[in-house]
């Protein structure tokens, strides 16, 4: 028999068990086809949670539960639910009657038109709309308030898609570019040509061991690629946001809320200071010091101690210089706990992301390809990254970016791999499928019912997306290198910070991370706390903006970049949090001079000057804050 895990890690390893060898055997590709089909079926993972509340109950013993699971299914008429489900799909999937190994979510090479699914023969056989078909997977043992929240604000997000496309005039995906013009063979062969010729120059120049001659390889390289997204400078950048920090915590605030109130009070049971209504549970003082113990004073930082210790700086960048050429995931990450010199920080966060190499040219030849799509077709989304590059870039540190920052976004818009790239790292997809909406950008045909990735990367741009790239223009001068990193540091940590999850320790979502730091407020600084909901201006409201955006928008750029070495040397967003208490603390005074709402906003608007790695270790190791043990 087919096994599948338990939703959520049942208790035991509790498995659940599918009739699928009763149709096929093991290893046929049909099975493979229906399992992957069923997977995404509310059905599936409504059987599953049905076993893992039938596997707690006292009758039965968990160690030997799966012995029970055959005629547990027959009784409780799961089996029989499934065998339907089984018995439709057969002729019902994608290219399973050719004896194809059919793929749901939108795969291009298994459905054959542009990436559509067949969600109508999933809807029909499951009998549950397919509205809920597309992010079963997602929201499988996630919290029901969680789930349901996730599924409005996929509503939310489609709806907003559409009126903006319908207002604007603008389709979601339309054909060729005007200036692709014919001769797309001939230019793409001139420009093979070209990278050819690049690439036995830079053969030539390593091997004669020139440095002057690599550098200006590179120069080339950069400019060459810069050049070839040149046409998006005409890109429509008028178009309004589709949503921002704001709305993001709104959304994140009425977890929890019942439908009976809708969203109009706070339930009795859960007593709170905060907007987070819904009980996760926070780090405690003892915990976040264990776990930022390398923050602690006792420990020479980068973006401290570098800048009075000229010894220590020499140090950390010859043990920076040797990693780099190591390129030990682990060990990289370990370094970035205490800060990564400037200098060694492309190398040093390349290694410990996982990603390509400086200068490997499959990155480039990815970017390259990701260049023509965005030439080849234009979609409603460009306008938007367009418009937030340009908003982050007119800005006295970041204009000289502008170009290749909307070179970069437009390329990740097309990448299909960010959203496997989140699922690969283990953590939360980028956002819920779109209704009604095909990976290509166009309408399904089946007048609206089902979903698929658009854009291509699963993100759709919101207010600040730019700000999350353009510290990396200051690391990294090559836009394929920049992308790379990029995309790996959007799927392992800014990806949760804007979507709905129960992720939580030692890396949050975004409701858990806002949980912790108005934990984290309140437990350091009620008297503040009070005064801020006593003027209707609640911590959250000040710092959604600053965790929304992981401080990009807010600090310096060398600050922000020492606070996302922290980010990447403990693999986790919490650093985010900790940061955002640390600075409404920083500003108590004047804060608790505020008389209104505004006032508190103006308060903490400007942290240009703020210095984020001793403000950490202020926060994190002041005296007198082990008060809260019996958490």
């Amino acid at each position: 028999m087919e096994h599948v895990a338990g939703a959520g890690g049942s208790p035991g390893g509790v498995a659940a068990t599918l009739p699928a060898r009763e149709l096929y055997s093991a290893d046929h590709a049909h099975v493979r086809a229906v399992v992957n089909a069923l997977e995404g079926t509310m059905d599936y993972w409504q059987c599953r949670r049905a076993l893992k509340e039938e596997a707690v109950k006292p009758s039965y013993r968990v160690e030997s539960f799966a012995e029970y699971l055959p005629s547990l299914m027959e009784e409780l008429g799961l089996a029989t639910r499934m065998r339907n489900y089984a018995f439709a799909m057969r002729e019902r999937l994608p290219g399973l009657e050719r004896g194809g190994d059919a793929r749901v979510r939108g795969d291009e090479s298994a459905s054959g038109d542009g990436g559509e699914i067949d969600s109508d023969a999933r809807a029909e056989a499951s009998g549950t709309p397919s509205l809920f078909d597309d992010d079963a997977r997602e929201t499988a043992g996630m919290l029901e308030s969680i789930a349901v929240a996730r599924r409005v604000w996929r509503r939310q997000l489609t709806e907003r898609l559409n009126e903006l496309s319908a207002a604007s005039g603008t389709p979601l995906a339309s054909a060729a570019r005007d200036d692709a013009g014919d001769d797309g063979g001939a230019t793409k062969s001139k420009r093979s040509a070209a990278a050819a010729a690049a690439a036995a120059a830079a053969a030539a120049a390593a091997a004669a061991d020139d440095p002057i001659a690599l550098a200006s390889i590179e120069t080339a390289s950069i400019v060459r690629a810069i050049d070839r997204m040149a046409f998006t400078e005409t890109a429509r950048a008028d178009l309004p946001h589709l949503y921002g920090h704001a709305d993001l915590l709104r959304a994140a605030s009425n977890v929890g809320w019942t439908p009976e109130d809708g969203g109009a009070s706070t339930p009795a049971h859960v007593p709170s200071w905060g907007l987070v209504k819904i009980e996760l549970r926070a780090p405690s003082t003892t915990w976040l010091r264990a776990f930022f113990r390398q923050t602690a004073p006792e420990h020479a930082q980068i973006g401290v101690d570098d800048l009075v210790d000229a010894s220590y700086a020499a140090r950390r960048d010859a043990v920076a210089a040797a990693l780099a050429k190591e390129r030990s995931i682990p060990k990289c990450r370990a370094f970035a706990k205490t800060g990564v010199p400037a200098s060694r920080r492309g190398a040093i966060w390349s290694a410990a992301l996982g990603a390509a190499a400086p200068g490997d040219q499959r990155a480039r030849a990815h970017f390259d390809a990701l260049c023509d799509d965005v030439r080849r077709r234009s979609l409603l989304v460009d306008a938007l990254f367009a418009r937030d590059v340009a908003e982050t870039c007119d800005h006295a540190t970041y204009f000289p970016f502008a170009e290749s920052l909307r070179a970069v976004a437009l390329a990740f818009s097309r990448d299909a791999r960010v959203p496997d790239l989140c699922v690969g790292s283990g953590r939360c997809a980028p956002h819920p499928m779109l209704d009604g909406v095909a990976r290509d950008g166009t309408k399904r045909r089946d007048g609206g019912r089902g979903g698929s990735t658009y854009p291509p990367c699963g993100v759709l741009p919101f207010d600040g997306f730019a700000s999350f790239l353009a510290p990396l223009a200051f690391i990294y001068a090559h836009p394929a290198e920049l992308l790379d990193v990029f995309e790996r540091m959007y799927a392992r940590y800014f990806c949760r910070l804007h979507v709905l999850s129960d992720e939580t320790f030692p890396s949050p979502a975004l409701v858990g991370l806002l949980r912790a730091f108005e934990d984290l407020a309140q437990r350091h600084e009620p008297a503040l706390c009070f005064h801020l909901l006593s003027i209707n201006a609640p911590a959250a409201t000040l710092a959604s903006a600053w965790i929304v955006h992981a401080f990009a928008r807010h600090l310096d750029a060398t600050q922000t970049l020492l606070l996302w070495d922290r980010i990447v040397g403990y693999d986790s967003v919490l650093p985010i949090a900790v940061a955002a208490a640390a600075v409404i603390a920083f500003r108590k005074d004047a804060l608790m001079r505020a008389a209104s709402a505004e006032e508190a906003r103006e308060a903490v608007e400007d942290l240009s000057s703020l210095q984020i790695v001793p403000l950490l270790q202020a926060f994190l190791w002041r005296d007198g804050d082990g008060a809260d043990e019996r958490r």
